[in-house]
């Protein structure tokens, strides 16, 4: 009997710590159904948003926010950046 693994991931906001650690590159990997959701619901959020669209963006790293600030510019009404990211924005 020959049994194969794979990974699947259902921690949504996390799959970049996986992929870092290197799961994904010795396992098949998967999405669950958790990431999945997310990913289908931010994908309906940036296609078709309803409006007024505010986006709230925080977090201690702001190089990681830069491609969702790019993004997001020019598509919501309201751009908020709270938390550590927004006090070196002001910077």
């Amino acid at each position: 009997m020959v049994r194969e693994h794979v990974f699947r991931y259902e921690a949504p906001g996390r799959y970049d710590a996986v992929v870092n650690m290197g799961v994904t590159e010795h396992l098949p990997s998967v999405a669950g159904p958790l990431l999945e959701r997310e990913v289908r619901i931010l994908t309906d959020v940036v296609e078709s948003p309803s409006r007024p669209l505010v986006v709230v963006l925080g977090g201690a790293k702001v190089r990681d926010k830069i491609g969702l600030i790019d993004r997001f510019l020019d598509t919501a009404d309201v751009l908020l950046i709270g938390g550590p990211s927004g006090v070196k924005t002001l910077r």
